[in-house]
C-alpha cells in the first residue's frame, strides 16, 4: 500500500453573513464617529472656557497687583469730574463722565459684577443730567418753553414731570435685562430687573404729585 506524504488540509469554509450584520456594523461605525466628534467638540469648548477664565483671572490679578495705580486713577478722575461739573463749560464734565462710564463698562464686560452694573446705571442718570446742561437755554425756549411743557403735563411740578420723562431710561434697563437673560447671565439680568423695579417705584412716587402725570406713569407701567 502506497502512502502519499502530503500534509493534511481541512476543507475551507466560507461563512456568509446575514445582510443585517452589515447594517449593524455600519450603524456602529457611524455612532462611534459621532461620539468621537462630539467629544472632541466638547473638549475644544472646555479648553476655550478654561482659557477665558485664565485670562479673566490674570487681568484681575494684574489689577490687584497694582492697587495704588488703580485707586490713584480713580481718585484723579473723581477730582476732575468734581471740578468740571461746577464749571460753566459742562462739556468737560461730560467728557470725564463718558471716560468713567467707558471704564465701568470695561469692568462690567470683564468681571460680570452686579456692583459695576449698579454703578453704570446711576452714572448714566448723571450723564443724562449733564446732557440737559449741554443744551443751550435758548433751545428750550426759555420761560415760554417751560410754560408749554407745564401746560402739556398739566402741572408746574418739576419732579412730577421728571417722573414721566425718565421713563424711557427704565425701559432701557429692562431691555438690558432681557439681553442678559438671553445670554444666560442670570445674575446681571436679575440685577438689572431689580434696578428697573426700584427706579420705576421711585418714578411713580415722583409722578403722584399731579393727577395727569400719575395717569401717564401708571399707564406706561401697565404697558410693560
Amino acid at each position: 500500500m502506497r502512502v502519499l506524504n502530503k500534509p493534511f488540509e481541512l476543507p475551507s469554509l466560507r461563512l456568509r453573513c446575514h445582510p443585517l450584520c452589515g447594517s449593524l456594523r455600519g450603524v456602529y461605525k457611524l455612532t462611534k464617529n459621532f461620539f468621537a466628534e462630539h467629544k472632541s467638540g466638547c473638549d475644544r469648548q472646555i479648553s476655550k472656557i478654561v482659557t477665558t477664565d485664565d485670562r479673566l483671572l490674570a487681568k484681575r490679578g494684574e489689577l490687584l497687583k497694582n492697587p495704588f495705580q488703580s485707586k490713584l486713577g480713580l481718585l484723579l478722575l473723581t477730582l476732575g469730574w468734581f471740578i468740571a461739573v461746577w464749571d460753566s463749560y459742562p462739556w468737560q464734565a461730560m467728557g470725564v463722565s463718558l471716560l468713567i462710564a467707558w471704564l465701568v463698562c470695561d469692568r462690567l464686560h470683564q468681571f460680570k459684577s452686579v456692583i459695576d452694573l449698579t454703578k453704570l446705571f446711576f452714572w448714566g442718570l448723571q450723564i443724562l443730567w449733564l446732557g440737559t446742561r449741554l443744551v443751550p437755554y435758548e433751545w428750550w425756549g426759555g420761560f415760554q418753553g417751560w410754560v408749554k411743557i407745564s401746560a402739556f403735563f398739566q402741572t408746574n411740578s418739576y419732579p412730577a414731570i421728571i417722573g414721566v420723562v425718565l421713563f424711557p431710561y427704565l425701559v432701557l434697563a429692562l431691555a438690558f435685562a432681557a439681553i442678559y437673560r438671553h445670554h444666560h447671565q442670570s445674575a446681571l439680568a436679575s440685577g438689572s430687573e431689580n434696578l428697573a423695579l426700584g427706579f420705576g417705584f421711585f418714578l411713580s412716587i415722583l409722578s403722584f404729585v399731579s393727577p395727569f402725570t400719575r395717569f401717564l406713569n401708571l399707564t406706561l407701567s401697565a404697558s410693560l
